[in-house]
């Protein structure tokens, strides 16, 4: 129990330096923008920058957005998640 613990402060992340992470940075770029206004903006942002990642996603079954959708869920209301499915890369 005396291991101590990493606090990482995303707010003092760049972008960039989240993106470089791959499939840490998705998570960690959601957990850093979670509470943006417009959550769909964030979506798109999401898979533009992620785009090889998601691929790799893709291929194991989408763990990571299955994830990311779920953690968002309660940000984006009834009338939009139907444009959020518009979004989401097809399978």
């Amino acid at each position: 129990m005396g291991d101590e613990y990493l606090l990482v402060d995303l707010q003092k992340q760049s972008d960039d330096e989240i993106e470089k992470k791959q499939h840490l940075g998705m998570m960690e770029y959601m957990l850093k923008h979670i509470k943006a206004r417009d959550i769909l903006n964030l979506w798109q942002s999401l898979f533009e920058k992620f785009e090889s990642s998601i691929e790799i996603d893709k291929e194991n079954g989408y763990i990571y957005i299955k994830w990311l959708l779920w953690y968002s869920d309660a940000k984006v209301s009834e009338d939009k998640q139907v444009e959020l499915a518009r979004i989401i890369p097809s399978t």
